[in-house]
């Protein structure tokens, strides 16, 4: 867990819905638990009548001894009121029928009835019961060599365990299932596929390619296309866009679906504009559009087109960016007739520091554009929009005439202020729009596996993300906001990283009360903390230990001492793909600009690993 204080006011607002939970839980535990309780058929009449009617039915007309003809009615009355949802009658008649079984020592009879209780717990929830009931079918059966009856109780054992989170222990009854003569090898490859990639996605990498080669045997298409999605998934957690795209395609071949593969050429797309590959990012916007079906998807092809208008602007193309920003605003209309739709996050372009200004330059274009349509609508309704249109664009243009003589006239250092200021609110901009992709992808996939498994903490997962998207997209025109501030966004993205790497992440967070109403520049610790995690997971041996120390030793210093467990590496001997070096270059412009001759910035390697260090004096300047 990670150990982050100041909770207190999320868990407040859960704390009625978990205490409800609870205390219903502790109610069904209780009422399953008693067998003569008052809801027992056996303290019933009428019950009691038809049960020991059906009983003496079994003996007379099938030749049965009364032990094994009360186990079969017994059986059947369980099954008939689990069908009305009567739990607690349906457990008390199974139980009653395991007590006879257990007399007779009759094994496969009672590892038969143990896997049936597994069963029937598993549908209210009692996780724990279920899992002891399918372990004793699982030893049952294992012991007296049932197959059929053991290949059973494995399975039911293994989605149990799913259910509790506990997936590496499956590891040893998936061993047994496969040696099982008669198991279906196919479909047990798939579940320990599932299973594994809870803990180790390499590992799960491997069985997933083991999984396609074995469906490829079978003629299985269905669960061949599943592999291909499963591995196109984790390469593109792993910003493989290539291969990702590769898997995408391959799965959409075998079921007449782009689905997959026109997000992941968005993805790759993205991926080679960034590397300055503009030419084969566009054929990339171009393919992911051939294979959309814009009738259906409207809203997806105008994120295209907007990647492309971005790209064409980029490429100095400016006509063809016009264009394709008019194509967008069309499609958004067809995918929603009152012309407002909510942007799409996770297809937000990840721009380069670098090209921040251009970004700002083509953001503030498709503003124009828009607002000059909303306007020419109000005022000139029923009139040709070619003509609103020129006009706008004609009072754009001498706008645009009268803001540069306005700039001209301007004394240099006035022009220089300006620009700093455009600069740093540029870049506050597109870092808050960036929201690191990746990031996200692997919050969406964590929350997809948990919905899919049916795991309880998906909500509590999804109140992380909310509270991250609207901490970083909250407007603060000064660009300073409080150490509290910034702690409750930082707070929000480690409960979500610890979501993602569950037991192989230990976080701490250690905060001076002094320190949280100090001023700081917004999202100044997140890419540090951001950094920490990524460069760590990348070069720990193990799990990642962090720890992220916030101190003010006096009213006018805060140190910020921030530590991986990672291995350091010397700069200018790291690969591209471990470390580029722009967000350090970042903090520095950004603190250089903000505490001159004010401040101390210093990464390198400590006893605990690698460790960022930085003291701030007095309050940051303002732009």
């Amino acid at each position: 867990m990670v150990g982050i204080a100041h909770r207190h006011e999320t868990r407040i607002r859960r704390g009625l819905s978990f205490y409800k939970g609870v205390v219903f839980w502790l109610i069904s535990a209780a009422v399953s638990a008693q067998v003569h309780d008052v809801s027992s058929p056996d303290n019933d009449p009428n019950g009691e009548k038809m049960l020991q009617e059906a009983i003496e039915r079994r003996v007379t007309q099938d030749g049965l001894d009364e032990p094994h003809a009360a186990i079969l009615v017994r059986r059947r009355f369980s099954a008939n009121e689990a069908a009305q949802e009567r739990w607690p009658r349906a457990i008390s008649h199974l139980n009653q029928a395991i007590r006879l079984a257990e007399t007779l020592q009759e094994a496969e009879l009672l590892a038969d009835l143990y896997l049936t209780s597994a069963r029937l717990h598993l549908r209210i929830n009692q996780s724990e019961i279920a899992l002891r009931d399918a372990q004793r079918a699982w030893e049952l059966s294992r012991n007296v060599n049932f197959p059929d009856l053991q290949l059973a109780a494995g399975v039911a054992v293994t989605e149990v365990l799913q259910t509790l989170d506990r997936d590496r222990n499956s590891e040893p009854y998936f061993d047994a299932l496969i040696k099982l003569p008669g198991a279906d090898l196919l479909n047990i490859e798939v579940r320990r596929a599932v299973s594994t990639m809870t803990w180790n996605t390499a590992l799960a990498e491997a069985r997933w390619q083991d999984v396609v080669a074995r469906a490829k045997e079978d003629n299985s298409l269905q669960i061949q296309a599943r592999a291909l999605d499963e591995l196109g998934q984790i390469f593109q957690a792993r910003n493989d866009s290539a291969q990702a795209v590769a898997m995408f395609a391959a799965c959409d071949a075998l079921e007449s679906d782009h689905r997959r593969s026109r997000l992941a050429w968005y993805d790759y797309s993205q991926a080679l504009s960034a590397g300055g590959r503009n030419e084969d990012a566009r054929r990339a916007i171009e393919q992911g559009l051939a294979d959309l079906d814009v009738t259906i998807s409207p809203d997806v092809a105008a994120d295209f087109e907007d990647a492309r208008a971005t790209l064409l602007a980029r490429m100095g193309d400016t006509d063809g960016a016009y264009a394709a920003v008019r194509r967008a605003q069309k499609l958004k209309r067809a995918a929603n007739t009152s012309g407002f739709r909510m942007p799409q996050t996770r297809l937000v372009p990840a721009m380069p520091t670098s090209r921040t200004e251009d970004a700002a330059i083509l953001a503030a274009t498709r503003a124009a554009l828009r607002e000059a349509e909303l306007e020419s609508t109000r005022l000139q309704r029923g009139r040709a929009i070619g003509f609103a249109t020129s006009v706008t664009l004609l009072a754009a243009l001498l706008g645009l005439v009268l803001l540069y003589k306005r700039r001209a006239a301007a004394n240099l250092a006035t022009a220089r202020d300006a620009a700093e200021l455009r600069a740093e609110n540029a870049g506050l901009l597109a870092l808050r729009h960036q929201l690191n992709p990746h990031f996200l992808f692997n919050a969406l996939n964590s929350l997809r596996s948990r919905v899919h498994r049916g795991r309880g903490n998906a909500a509590e997962l999804i109140d992380h993300l909310t509270v991250f998207c609207r901490q970083a997209l909250q407007a603060k025109p000064e660009g300073i906001a409080t150490v509290a501030e910034e702690q409750e966004m930082l707070t929000a993205f480690l409960d979500i990283e610890q979501a993602r790497w569950e037991d192989n992440l230990q976080v701490t967070l250690d905060l001076d009360p002094l320190a949280a109403d100090r001023a700081l520049p917004t999202l100044l610790l997140l890419p540090l903390v951001e950094n920490a995690l990524k460069y760590g997971a990348q070069t720990s041996e193990e799990c990642i230990v962090a720890s992220i120390r916030l101190h003010a030793p006096d009213a006018q210093t805060l140190d910020i001492e921030i530590s991986n467990s990672g291995r350091w590496i010397e700069p200018g001997s790291a690969p591209p793909s471990i470390s580029n070096g722009v967000g350090l270059d970042n903090i520095r412009e950004r603190l250089q600009r903000l505490y001159p001759a004010r401040h101390h910035f210093d990464v390198g390697p400590s006893p605990v690993g690698v460790t960022a260090r930085l003291k701030l004096l007095g309050e940051p300047q303002a732009s």
